[in-house]
């Protein structure tokens, strides 16, 4: 009976998961953002980040609300990231979900 709960809980998580990023690809395939490449899911040193943009030297890291507790290895992982001359920018992933839009217009904003 157990393992029947944490499923359900696994799955919905990942489903919140899959639609964060749809989200993202969504953002920025939006008019403002189609003139910038984006990369999704790509690897960085020992990293992998949610998207870049090479041209801008732009890291765009989601927060997931699960994740809000490594707030210091996230911190270590954006210093690193900005040594190798990547500006990081996180938005979180409800924003992503409620306010496309305000992510839209923070994302132009941090490429301008």
């Amino acid at each position: 009976m157990f393992t029947g709960v944490f499923n359900a809980r696994a799955s919905r998580s990942t489903t919140r998961a899959r639609t964060v990023d749809q989200a993202l690809r969504l953002v920025l395939e939006t008019r403002p953002l189609r003139t910038y490449r984006f990369k999704r899911r790509q690897t960085i040193g020992p990293f992998i980040v949610d998207a870049v943009c090479s041209e801008r030297a732009l890291v765009i890291q989601i927060e997931r609300e699960h994740l809000a507790f490594r707030a210091t290895e996230e911190a270590a992982r954006s210093v690193l990231l900005e040594r190798m001359g990547y500006r990081v920018l996180r938005i979180w992933g409800r924003d992503l979900l409620t306010r496309p839009a305000y992510v839209a217009r923070t994302i132009t904003a941090a490429l301008e």
